[in-house]
């Protein structure tokens, strides 16, 4: 078995195909005597679209590493965690901006459902009070995921790579864990 680590390993520098070099060394418990070994080394190669069907069905921890929240007897949470498990599997294939999508509609639910007091004409952090600074924080979040969707003239050049959205996808996850109880 592959540890998570090791997947993070193999994800991180896969541009393709997937190949493994593996040594065997096996020997025989029950023989008499001295037990004899055998050595061999064998190369496995696991198609891209095999190994990206694997890493789907490993879950949320193993994608990398960032748990989606799916709060258990929360029908509201557990579909907007859903959204981001959706994500989540889109980051896996590669479709950065499909990913940053489905975080954005999940922002869009957090801003819809839950209780934080929106700052007002409040300028600085330091005039905001606790539920005002995590408005602030999903509104920025919001902000940043809009970027990818929009071709006006400030977001046309907007960029984004697979660290950026892994950041947002955690980011919001953290969010939604955070959050207090919904309106909805």
């Amino acid at each position: 078995m592959l540890t998570t680590l090791q997947i993070h390993a193999i994800e991180e520098g896969r541009t393709g195909d997937v190949r493994f070099e593996i040594d065997f060394n096996a020997t025989l418990p029950q023989a008499a005597g001295y037990p004899a070994c055998a050595q061999e080394t064998e190369d496995i190669t696991i198609a891209k679209s095999r190994w990206e069907e694997q890493i789907t069905q490993l879950g949320p921890s193993a994608a990398f590493e960032m748990a989606v929240p799916y709060p258990v007897g929360d029908p509201q949470r557990a579909e907007v965690g859903q959204t981001l498990r959706e994500a989540q599997r889109l980051l896996t294939v590669g479709e950065i901006r499909a990913s940053i999508l489905e975080v954005r509609r999940a922002l869009e639910w957090i801003q819809q459902n839950v209780a934080w007091d929106g700052p007002g004409s409040k300028k600085l952090a330091s005039q905001c009070n606790q539920t005002e600074r995590w408005w602030r924080i999903q509104d920025a979040l919001h902000g940043q995921t809009c970027g990818a969707l929009h071709n006006d003239a400030v977001t046309k050049d907007f960029v984004y790579d697979r660290a950026e959205a892994e950041t947002l996808l955690a980011m919001t996850a953290a969010l939604l864990r955070n959050a207090p109880g919904t309106n909805a």
